[in-house]
């Protein structure tokens, strides 16, 4: 899996760099190429609208997936924990706990 953090709204970088991960997707032959998935970083865009026409404007290839997701990282940058939405905040914290 390749995670990618996004803002549908941006203009910039992120269409170039849907393009590079576009193009890494259609190098790997098809029974091994991995799921993008794309996290939604611009809390006013995460309108339903913003990221098919992200999908549209961008060409994205069908491994792209759009989700907002929380992921808790330990002191050393390893994730131990991902919520996809919808999450609660008790489940967070009980993996905070567990790492403090």
């Amino acid at each position: 899996m390749i995670v990618t953090f996004v803002d549908p709204l941006c203009r910039n970088f992120c269409p170039l760099e849907a393009q590079v991960l576009n193009q890494v997707e259609r190098q790997i032959p098809a029974a091994h190429r991995p799921v993008i998935l794309a996290v939604n970083v611009d809390v006013y865009a995460s309108a339903r609208r913003y990221l098919l026409q992200d999908d549209r404007e961008w060409r994205l290839v069908p491994e792209w997936r759009h989700t907002e997701a929380a992921y808790v990282l330990d002191a050393t940058g390893h994730e131990r924990a991902l919520f996809a939405w919808p999450f609660n905040p008790q489940d967070v914290e009980r993996v905070l706990r567990q790492l403090a």
